[in-house]
């Protein structure tokens, strides 16, 4: 059984090119650890501070939107 609370999906959108897709998410042991369990094809997970995660399009380079 799945915990709603620690899996999730975000539909992304790059605003440059228009590229789409949906992540799958889980939360990580620590608070602001996430982990991308599906990246979309098109799209690049990167690090931040603190564990947190940004999606972007590997073909634009910029940060997609939730």
């Amino acid at each position: 059984m799945l915990d709603t609370d620690l899996h999730w999906s975000e539909h992304l959108v790059c605003d440059r090119c228009g590229r789409s897709g949906f992540a799958k998410i889980s939360a990580g042991d620590d608070v602001f650890e996430d982990r991308a369990d599906l990246i979309p094809s098109g799209f690049k997970v990167v690090p931040k501070s603190y564990g947190a995660i940004v999606f972007f399009c590997m073909t634009c380079n910029i940060a997609a939107r939730p």
